[in-house]
Parts: C-alpha cells; sequence; structure tokens
C-alpha cells in the first residue's frame, strides 16, 4: 500500500464520521474538568460502542433480555449462579442503591444461591427495569443503557466520575 492510499484511507474514515475511540479518562472527560459528567459519559460510551457488551438487538434490550444480560454480568465466575458475594454487592450497584441489596428476597429456594430463573423472576417483579427504561417505552435503548452505566460507574453517588471510578469501571468491563 502507497503513501497516498494510506492518507486517503485515513482522510476518508476521518470525512465519513469514523467513531473516535475513547480509551482513557483524558479523552472521556472532554472538558478537563476533572471529573466526567453524565453528558460527557453518555456520548464517550456511546461512541466507543460499550453497549455491545450488551449486545443490543434492534438497538435496545426488552425487560428479559436485560435482566438474561444483568445476571451474565453479575455473574463474575460465569458459574450460572450468583452468590451472595456477587448478588449484595452488584445488585446495589445496578439499581443505583434502589433496590433491596438482600439476596434472600430473590432466593424463592432459600439455599443462598440465586439462579438465572429466580433472578429473572424476582427482577421482573422490582422496579429495576423501570429504572434504566427512563422514557418508560418497554425497552432500554443504547442511550438510557450509557445513562444507566454512568451511576454504575459513580460509586460515590457525586454524579461525576472520578478518575479512580474511571479505572475501576474499565477493569471490570475487561
Amino acid at each position: 500500500m502507497n503513501i497516498f492510499s494510506v492518507v486517503a484511507t485515513v482522510f476518508f474514515a476521518t470525512a465519513c464520521g469514523a467513531p473516535k475511540v475513547y480509551s482513557d479518562y483524558a479523552t472521556w472527560d472532554r472538558n478537563t474538568d476533572k471529573g466526567i459528567q453524565r453528558s460527557e459519559f453518555v456520548d464517550s460510551y456511546l461512541a466507543n460502542n460499550n453497549a455491545k457488551n450488551w449486545q443490543l438487538e434492534s438497538g435496545s434490550l426488552n425487560r428479559l433480555k436485560f435482566t438474561e444480560r444483568l445476571f451474565h454480568r453479575m455473574d463474575e465466575n460465569n458459574s450460572g449462579t450468583l452468590t451472595v458475594d456477587e448478588f449484595n454487592p452488584k445488585i446495589k450497584k445496578f439499581s443505583f442503591g434502589m433496590v433491596s441489596a438482600s439476596i434472600s428476597s430473590w432466593d424463592t429456594d432459600d439455599n443462598g444461591i440465586l439462579v438465572r430463573d429466580e433472578f429473572t423472576a424476582a427482577a421482573s417483579k422490582s422496579k429495576l427495569f423501570n429504572l434504566w427504561d427512563t422514557s418508560g417505552d418497554n425497552s432500554i435503548s443504547a442511550k438510557e443503557l450509557a445513562g444507566g452505566m454512568f451511576y454504575v460507574c459513580d460509586l460515590n453517588n457525586d454524579h461525576h466520575i472520578d478518575e479512580n471510578e474511571f479505572k475501576a469501571w474499565q477493569e471490570s468491563i475487561n
């Protein structure tokens, strides 16, 4: 490939709006105020195509797909079950502290672990999905997903994400 081809390819990709990849804190903090605001996070999350990790079909998730994907994200060891150590801290994170953080209220057979069916049934009765579906259209779009992930990432709930929170979130998604 000659230099003209390389330059033409780069120019074409840039001119056609090829998505910019935002992989480090400084690029997500566009206004350089040492804190990623929600709008910065949502824009960068979408530009970086982080929603692909949730396998959005048709650009959104329905209630069942959301709870299944959430179960999978909470299942750290891919065992097909959630233990107290996996469930309690993560349900608090993914519900922004607004859903009961006790596994016992979701564990219908009282064996101390949740299987996907227990989780899906309990999640469908909770307000978890509605917290993410901010438009109320019974689906979670990529933009709604990005907005919810901002709150998951904002560990101290101060409405901006500092570098330590960002690094912790980056490690959790890899």
